[in-house]
């Protein structure tokens, strides 16, 4: 049995990374025969290619690139990226299941094979110019796979819906004021393209990694709203009362970055408090006792939050220069500022009602 769990998934993880490393291959090729190359050499696309794998992990990469060979990080990877391998292992996952009947030892054998794997990669791929942070790949290889191999329709996930149907509006409504941003501001936004020169494969190629970073800037911009702001670089600060800003990265999206103090946009507060009041009101009409209300309601509170904290480590960090060491949110402080929005409403819709309710039996009762 160990045996076959081992070579079935094994069959599996090889799958999976064929199924997202072929297509940034053939990508990779397509983007170095039409820029031109002075070597020639056929290797540095394909290193390409597996770079590209694993920063869809979210990997961060250590670079010293030319002409001054200056220290950098690229910490700042685009979380749509995931979605990718996260598809790929789940397919790969269902199969493994389904040739040895056992959901435990899939899962446990190919997140060591993908784990191994990733490892082999970032190592035999690293330049003295570019390489992967071998030290983050097990960590983060694993999470991905681990959670593309959960059951998230099973009874315990269940009282999550409500909260990710709230999250999926809150994350809609910032998406159109991301729209608007993104049009109020065209004319920077067009210029920072100018700049650039992609060309049409590049441009393409630029225009879906903007896609992919969505959620990064999705995080920031709710972050900007509720008043907690973000930074662009060391020494920068962006809030709607609160504007200090240095430069501003060649990267087209970025010229959505609001360019003056807007007081009037935390009236979006508004919109969080009442999607918390609308979870809590939901998880009261469920469950009778405040015992289990308590109870279902710190379940949430701890998932949110994981899950607030995840998104927020991985939209913060340094876009590969040291003068944008620090780009995003702090990554503590959406969770912090949700943990006590949810305090604070939990008081105010449960536990003074239920207080309320208490004294007047007790008085009925005497």
């Amino acid at each position: 049995m160990f045996g076959r769990a081992l070579l079935v998934t094994l069959q599996q993880a090889l799958r999976s990374i064929a199924l997202v490393l072929f297509p940034l291959t053939f990508v990779a090729l397509v983007a170095w025969a039409t820029a031109g190359s002075s070597s020639g050499n056929t290797t540095d696309p394909i290193r390409s290619s597996v770079w590209l794998w694993l920063g869809s992990y979210l990997i961060p990469f250590i670079l010293h690139l030319a002409p001054a060979h200056a220290a950098g990080l690229l910490s700042i990877l685009p979380i749509g990226g995931a979605l990718f391998p996260a598809l790929a292992t789940r397919s790969g996952y269902k199969r493994a299941v389904l040739a040895l009947g056992s959901e435990r030892a899939a899962r446990i054998f190919l997140s060591l094979w993908m784990m191994v794997f990733a490892s082999l990669a970032a190592w035999l791929s690293a330049t003295p110019a570019i390489k992967a942070s071998i030290a983050y790949v097990p960590g983060y290889v694993l999470v991905i796979t681990v959670l593309s191999t959960i059951n998230f329709s099973s009874d315990f996930f269940r009282f999550l819906r409500v909260p990710l149907g709230l999250a999926a509006m809150v994350a809609g409504i910032a998406s159109i004021a991301l729209g608007a941003s993104v049009a109020a501001h065209f004319t920077v936004t067009k210029n920072l393209t100018t700049i650039l020169e992609p060309g049409w494969v590049g441009g393409a190629l630029l225009f879906f990694l903007q896609i992919l970073y969505i959620p990064n800037f999705l995080i920031t911009l709710i972050s900007y709203f509720t008043g907690l702001g973000f930074s662009i670089g060391t020494g920068t600060q962006i809030t709607p009362i609160h504007v200090v800003l240095h430069q501003i990265p060649a990267i087209p999206i970025m010229g959505a970055l609001p360019s003056g103090k807007h007081p009037y946009y935390l009236g979006a507060i508004a919109i969080v408090v009442v999607a918390v009041a609308v979870l809590i009101m939901n998880i009261k009409r469920s469950y009778a006792g405040v015992k289990d209300q308590t109870h279902w309601l710190a379940w949430t509170r701890l998932i949110s939050g994981i899950f607030i904290l995840a998104l927020s480590f991985l939209s913060t960090g340094e876009l590969l220069t040291p003068a944008l060491r620090r780009v995003g949110v702090v990554w503590w402080k959406p969770a912090a500022y949700l943990i006590f929005v949810e305090l604070i409403v939990s008081i105010l819709i449960l536990y003074i009602p239920a207080g309320i309710r208490a004294l007047m039996n007790r008085r009925d009762t005497a």
